[in-house]
This record gives C-alpha cells, sequence and structure tokens, in this order.
C-alpha cells in the first residue's frame, strides 16, 4: 500500500509540479502597474465623440488609431461640460480612463489590433463591438462583453464580469491573472496560454475552453457552477468553494487535474453529465457525490481523500482508485477499474444496485460496519479480495 500510494504521489507531483509553481510565483502585484499620468504630459488634447442613450448609459467612442501619429490625448464630455473619460495614445500605449458610473466603450469599426491597451474605470464598463489588442489590462466594477474581445494576454480585475459573446486569450509568454468576484458566461472564453483565476462565483453555461496549465483559486464559500461546456486541455488545478456539475455539464480535463480543500457535486444532470480527466485524479475535499444519470471517467490513477463519499451512476477508473474517507462511503454505482481500495472510519454501504467489475485486486477496509448487497465480478489473471471491518451485516 505505501509502495502505490508513493507512485501515485510521484505521478501527480511530475504532471502538476510544475504548474503550481509557476502559476502562484508569477501572480505579482499587476493590480498597482503604473501608467502615464496624463497631466504630466505636454501633447495634444482632442475633444471625442460621446453620447448618451435612454438608459443613461455614455456611449464613448475610441479614435481609429491607424490614422494617429505621434501622442495625443481624446477628452469626452456630458452635457454639463464634465468629463467622462480621456484616452492617451502614445506610440504603442492606449490608456483608457473613465470618470462615470456606466460607460460604453465603442471601438474603432476597422478591425485594427491596439499594442498594448490599459483600460480603467471608477464604475461599470461594456464593449459594443469587437475589440482587439496584444495586452490588456482592465481595472473597472463591473464590466460585460456584448462583442468579440480578443487579446494576447489579459490582466482583469473586475467586481464582475458578464461575458455574452467571446473572450479570447491568444497567448503569450505572460502569466493571464484574472481576479473578479463574480463571472457569468454565457458566450465562449477561450485561454490560449497559462492563467490565474481567483473568484467568489463562477457561472459557467457556455464554453470555456483552456488550452494551457491553468490555476483557479475560489474563496471557500464561493462555488463554481458548470451547466455547459469546459474543457482544459493541460493540466487544471482547483483550489477552494463547491463545484456544481448539473444538466448537461460536461467537463473534459485532457491533463491531470488536482482539486483541493473543495466540496464536489457531480449531480442534477438530467442529461448525463460527464467528468472526465484523461491523466491522474487528485481530490481532496468536504464531500463528494455524484448522480444517478452521470458518467464519471478518469483514465489515470485516482487518489482521493474526503469527508463523505457518495458514488452513483457510471464510473470508469483506469488501474488505481484508492479511497480515504473520514466518514461514511455510500456506494450506488456502476464502476469498473483495475484495483480499487476503500478505507473508510465510519460506515461502508454499497446497495444491491451496485455493480463492481475489478480487473484486479478489491479491498474494504472499515472500521464500522460494512453493509455490501452489491454484484462484485473480479477478473484478471491474479484476482483477490478482501474485506476488513469490525462488523459485517
Amino acid at each position: 500500500m505505501k509502495k502505490l500510494k508513493k507512485i501515485i504521489n510521484l505521478r501527480l507531483a511530475c504532471a502538476i509540479l510544475s504548474t503550481q509553481l509557476l502559476l502562484t510565483t508569477q501572480c505579482v502585484a499587476v493590480e498597482n502597474e503604473a501608467v502615464y499620468r496624463k497631466e504630466d504630459l505636454n501633447i495634444p488634447r482632442i475633444r471625442g465623440n460621446s453620447a448618451r442613450d435612454q438608459a443613461g448609459v455614455f456611449q464613448i467612442r475610441l479614435p481609429c488609431f491607424s490614422y494617429l501619429t505621434g501622442s495625443c490625448i481624446y477628452d469626452y464630455f456630458d452635457d454639463k461640460q464634465s468629463c467622462l473619460a480621456s484616452v492617451l495614445v502614445s506610440n504603442d500605449l492606449t490608456v483608457f480612463e473613465g470618470y462615470h458610473e456606466n460607460i460604453n466603450i465603442v471601438a474603432s469599426s476597422a478591425a485594427e489590433k491596439i499594442k498594448s491597451f490599459v483600460c480603467r474605470s471608477k464604475g461599470n464598463l461594456s464593449f459594443s463591438n469587437p475589440v482587439f489588442a496584444e495586452n490588456t489590462l482592465v481595472q473597472c466594477e463591473n464590466l460585460t462583453l456584448h462583442a468579440l474581445f480578443e487579446t494576447g494576454s489579459l490582466k482583469m480585475f473586475c467586481q464582475e464580469l458578464e461575458n455574452l459573446a467571446s473572450l479570447i486569450v491568444t497567448g503569450n509568454e505572460e502569466l493571464n491573472v484574472l481576479k473578479i468576484k463574480k463571472i457569468t458566461n454565457t458566450g465562449k472564453v477561450q485561454i490560449k496560454s497559462k492563467s490565474h483565476l481567483e473568484y467568489e462565483r463562477l457561472t459557467n453555461r457556455g464554453e470555456l475552453s483552456l488550452d494551457s496549465d491553468c490555476l483557479f483559486k475560489c474563496e471557500d464559500t464561493g462555488f463554481m457552477l458548470n451547466k455547459g461546456s469546459w474543457q482544459a486541455s493541460k493540466n487544471v488545478i482547483m483550489q477552494g468553494g463547491t463545484f456544481r456539475n448539473q444538466d448537461a455539464g460536461k467537463v473534459e480535463i485532457l491533463g491531470s487535474a488536482r482539486l483541493e480543500n473543495i466540496t464536489l457535486f457531480h449531480n442534477e444532470c438530467r442529461e448525463n453529465g460527464i467528468w472526465r480527466v484523461d491523466k491522474d485524479f487528485y481530490f481532496q475535499g468536504a464531500r463528494y457525490l455524484s448522480a444517478d444519470s452521470s458518467i464519471t471517467r478518469i483514465d489515470g490513477i485516482w487518489e482521493h481523500h474526503s469527508e463523505r463519499l457518495d458514488l452513483q451512476g457510471q464510473i470508469t477508473a483506469g488501474r488505481l482508485a484508492a479511497f480515504d474517507i473520514a466518514g461514511l462511503a455510500h456506494f450506488c454505482c456502476r464502476i469498473e477499474v483495475g484495483t480499487m481500495r476503500v478505507f473508510a472510519r465510519s460506515d461502508i454501504i454499497s446497495n444491491a444496485r451496485a455493480q463492481f467489475k475489478i480487473n484486479h485486486h478489491f479491498l474494504l477496509d472499515t472500521k464500522d460496519t460494512l453493509d455490501f448487497d452489491s454484484r462484485l465480478v473480479i477478473t484478471g489473471k491474479v484476482p483477490s479480495s478482501s474485506v476488513e471491518n469490525k462488523n459485517l451485516s
């Protein structure tokens, strides 16, 4: 058992350690990055175009940068000549500073790319037509995307982000850092480079695609709700909060996954919700629950530590699934795995609906009561099974 545990830890470390070190050490204090102070610049100032719609939102139209030469500042005013926003254009840098509580930014109609785009506002911001940038920093209260927003790298600090269209980070050598309290995605989010995401509430009803290693940090009282498509091509680390995969929610991680201090509910899946990890899967948290209609597939080693385990639905694992449960372990699932080991400090309950197809070894070890009324099939050249408990019912 000790040898197997060393193998598990070594494989997980090789797949995820480099990811964790990079994502945690490079998450620097980019919130306070310095930008040009327009008060200190002796450059031309131009009055920009702005209009107020019926909802009281000011429409700020950015200039067409390809026609600009040198540096200048665009100032935008309301009817009372109060400054709504300013845009500094200097060489490869564009800085937007908003002073009104509700501003919609209208980018140039030409599909031109802004090299370095800094966007800061004291209030709410929205984008109503496509934006293309090489590097982007956004700071505001609430941000709404109504159109494509494409950037090479992204630093974003908001209270709330609502994506109704497409947010695409094409990727470069920089680490993407997003610190957002509430995220709602009903469109498409695609991040192609390494990312660090901190949040309190994340709801995905659209498409979330991660093409590189990613670290998710959730507040302990927060949650991630997935009712759409959630795919990661590399390794994923998730820390804190509750993860709920509901309805036809589909989670596919093509690399390794490490979940720490998490409660996972793979339930309420009316249309066979999927949880799939192609390599090793490490879980440590309060509770793990999968519903009867759910599908779980772990192709690598599954190492599991939780206070309670409730497994239902269809489950397929690789050559080893090792469960260490502090409390109750309940099985009502159809599971197929090479070797399965369950250690529970409380009861192990496996009812008549549960079916176990084990290719090699099967071990149940409980310090309390074992209630096993399930079908068990053990195949392989050297099959073995054992039960260790105080009270067998």
